[in-house]
């Protein structure tokens, strides 16, 4: 957990705290998702924009980001008093372009390392579109054998987005759960204020049945 907050702590996200509601810190966590999305697709269509170093560097930190910051609300966020899911379409809405957000990233990485190829054939694919479709393929993990990373590097980066695609995964789910937890929550606090339990037919409130 540890390891996760000081990931956090060097995040850009972090200038959210500067702002002084919770509307504007909403806004400028869509604008930093949405500008990195951006730049990932601009990379994936222009790999060699500003090089090969910067690009991997500006991608690995994008992706560790990414995933650093959803799984710190997964295990660190949501046991805090207090915290709770604002909006769970928004929430969700975020995830997906997280995810959308991690093949996009490694589509990059593929295509700057030169570490996928058809299958049999020696040379690394440099289409971006080819480059997207293997990434994609193998973040749902359908794997379907076409095209293959054929470098060790091109091999370690399939497995990390295999395992970030599994958490991510989990992720939306939890996200989903807790939101539906939260916003009835909500509803049954705004239902009974006082904090009284709804009593039905045949039950008196206090959990025993009258008959």
């Amino acid at each position: 957990m540890s390891a996760l907050m000081a990931l956090r702590l060097l995040s850009l996200s972090r200038f959210t705290h500067l702002a002084l509601s919770h509307r504007a810190k909403s806004l400028w966590a869509e604008i930093y998702v949405v500008s990195w999305l951006g730049f990932l697709v601009l990379l994936l269509l222009r790999p060699h924009l500003i090089g090969a170093v910067p690009a991997i560097a500006l991608t690995s930190y994008r992706l560790v980001d990414a995933m650093a910051f959803r799984l710190s609300v997964l295990f660190v966020d949501r046991y805090n008093p207090g915290w709770r899911v604002h909006s769970l379409n928004r929430t969700l809405l975020l995830l997906l372009l997280n995810y959308f957000e991690l093949a996009v990233g490694f589509a990059v990485l593929y295509l700057v390392t030169g570490s996928i190829a058809f299958e049999a054939q020696a040379f690394a694919i440099t289409l971006p579109g080819r480059a997207m479709y293997f990434s994609v393929v193998t973040l749902s993990t359908l794997g379907y054998g076409d095209i293959e990373p054929f470098t060790d590097v091109g091999r370690l980066l399939a497995t990390l987005e295999v395992l970030a695609g599994f958490m991510l995964v989990v992720l939306v789910i939890g996200a989903f759960l807790t939101g539906l937890r939260d916003i009835g929550d909500l509803k049954l606090s705004s239902a009974h204020p006082t904090g009284e339990r709804p009593t039905t037919h045949g039950d008196s409130g206090t959990g025993v049945r009258d008959d």
